[in-house]
């Protein structure tokens, strides 16, 4: 399963500040605002903070639930090896977008 993201391209071309949040994060998102983020990276959407990020000109990329929390438990894998020499083994099973 290959989800496409899903962009809201409501603020700058030219991106200079990115805020990215695991999972379903987009409540966050006046956080993002408040910090001066142009784009924010998050799993899924909202639709009730589609008018939010429009409104204060914000670009938010949407990659998925799923995808968006694997980057993190591979890190912690590829860590775990060099650090200690445990051997982890990612399982994908993508559970829907």
């Amino acid at each position: 399963m290959k989800a496409k993201p899903i962009v809201w391209d409501f603020g700058p071309e030219k991106v200079k500040r990115i805020g990215y949040i695991a999972g379903g994060a987009i409540q966050f998102l006046p956080q993002v605002v408040e910090e001066g983020l142009d784009t924010y990276i998050t799993g899924e959407p909202a639709h009730s903070y589609y008018w939010m990020a429009k409104e204060e000109k914000v670009n938010v990329i949407f990659i998925g639930h799923y995808l968006s929390e694997t980057f993190g438990v591979k890190a912690v894998g590829k860590h775990l090896d060099h650090k200690f020499s445990l051997e982890a083994e990612f399982l994908n099973l993508p559970t829907g977008y």
